[in-house]
């Protein structure tokens, strides 16, 4: 009995370490939304917090306008005939807004920094991404 609780506990530390080990595999190489490895200048700091609230702002208006949407899409699937149509207009209009904040976002950050930090920031692309 006493073996096979050391075993039992050796391998509950063994599952820990590999979780442990995932876990700061991937906090290393995935940092989501951090930009510290640009290395910023005060001034492309101060601009890029500007840049930031904005962004901010648009995403909370979009996060309302989607609630909005996903209402009125619920109403189209819940009538007797589905409008295809106008549910492919609400979906149209809802993707739209989406790109549009991106495109923004990401016009805005192209201007603020050099290539050197294009090139660091491109790794981290995919976590800007209106959704």
């Amino acid at each position: 009995m006493k073996h096979l609780i050391i075993i039992l506990f050796l391998c509950t530390l063994l599952l820990h370490a590999d979780e442990h080990e995932a876990h700061e595999r991937y906090e290393h190489h995935h940092i989501s939304k951090e930009l510290s490895h640009l290395d910023l200048s005060a001034k492309q700091y101060a601009k890029l917090k500007r840049i930031l609230s904005r962004y901010r702002t648009d995403l909370k208006r979009y996060r309302h306008f989607k609630t909005l949407v996903e209402a009125q899409r619920d109403t189209l699937f819940l009538q007797d005939e589905l409008n295809s149509k106008a549910l492919n207009t609400l979906l149209l209009e809802l993707d739209t807004r989406a790109r549009e904040i991106e495109i923004d976002f990401i016009r805005q950050i192209h201007a603020l920094l050099t290539p050197r930090q294009r090139k660091a920031f491109i790794y981290y692309f995919d976590d800007w991404e209106v959704e």
